[in-house]
């Protein structure tokens, strides 16, 4: 079974108190491919820059086992974010902007998925959207940030009705939704009729809606967070395994069971810095020229 995305490649700088921890490749999708190259075929059609950065993105991909040769490199530098309490495109030392207007090919990207491939997305923008009627693979959507929904009607939205086989919807996102349509948890299940929507509360739970079933996992223990980043795709990876693996049957006992081990995995990534620093260390940066978003090497 293969997973496949496509998306601009990102390096993320992992800042504690101002002080530089680590870097490593980022974003949401590549986040989700992460945990799933350990079970199934992995692949990334992307862009990324012609620098440094982009060795070290380039490298984390394999040794994460994801495939990269769909990746095209750009001359150009490659996307940054800058977490520490907040997430930035802006160096926080010299205040350069690392906030690319990627352009990828729709052609190439159509001409490489697969009709058998499980397609990853992270986003409902403009060009993701335009793909959606030449797909007929099953599709997987993390909607993590509200991003270009603030410029979506609800009639768009219904378009999309049956387009995603599981959608996993950051609490925010929901609550955004809810607030500028006046509709609930039910009504987002009807619109786009996954089989399943799962809210994801981070480490107070989840709720999941499917066959008009609304199971609320609500966690009221508190749990201390080292870092999010990474968790809710942590989650979803893990509930995807896991629905994969009961033949997409969806009942009580599964729903428990599956969102026991899910929540589990992801309490774990925030324990932690760094999105994905439970299956490869941080690359740590040893010296730089100028910035450290600039000329960097790191312990490759």
């Amino acid at each position: 079974m293969n997973f496949i995305t496509f998306s601009d490649l990102y390096i993320y700088y992992y800042l504690h108190n101002e002080i530089l921890t680590g870097v490593s490749v980022g974003n949401s999708s590549t986040f989700i491919l992460a945990n799933l190259s350990s079970f199934y075929n992995t692949k990334i059609i992307g862009l990324t820059g012609s620098d440094i950065q982009s060795k070290i993105v380039l490298n984390d991909l394999k040794r994460l086992n994801i495939g990269t040769s769909l990746v095209k490199q750009e001359d150009r530098s490659t996307s940054c974010l800058f977490i520490s309490n907040k997430q930035s495109t802006t160096c926080p030392y010299c205040n350069r902007t690392y906030s690319n207007d990627i352009n990828l090919d729709e052609l190439y990207i159509l001409d490489n998925i697969r009709p058998l491939d499980n397609i990853i997305l992270d986003n409902l923008d403009d060009f993701t959207i335009s793909l959606l009627p030449s797909l007929s693979n099953d599709i997987y959507l993390d909607l993590g940030f509200i991003g270009n929904l603030r410029y979506k009607s609800l009639e768009e939205l219904k378009d999309l009705n049956g387009k995603f086989k599981v959608i996993n919807m950051d609490v925010k996102v929901y609550t955004y939704l809810r607030d500028k349509f006046k509709i609930d948890y039910m009504d987002i299940y009807n619109i786009f009729n996954p089989s399943i929507l799962i809210i994801y509360k981070g480490i107070h739970g989840a709720d999941f809606i499917y066959d008009d079933i609304f199971d609320d996992k609500t966690v009221i223990d508190k749990t201390l967070v080292v870092d999010s980043t990474g968790s809710r795709e942590t989650f979803f990876a893990t509930f995807i395994h896991l629905y994969i693996s009961n033949n997409y049957k969806l009942d009580d006992k599964f729903i428990s069971e599956s969102f026991i081990s899910s929540f589990a995995e992801s309490l774990y990534v925030s324990s932690l810095v760094g999105g994905l620093t439970h299956l490869i260390p941080l690359n740590k940066v040893i010296n730089y020229k100028e910035c450290i978003c600039k000329d960097i090497e790191v312990n490759i």
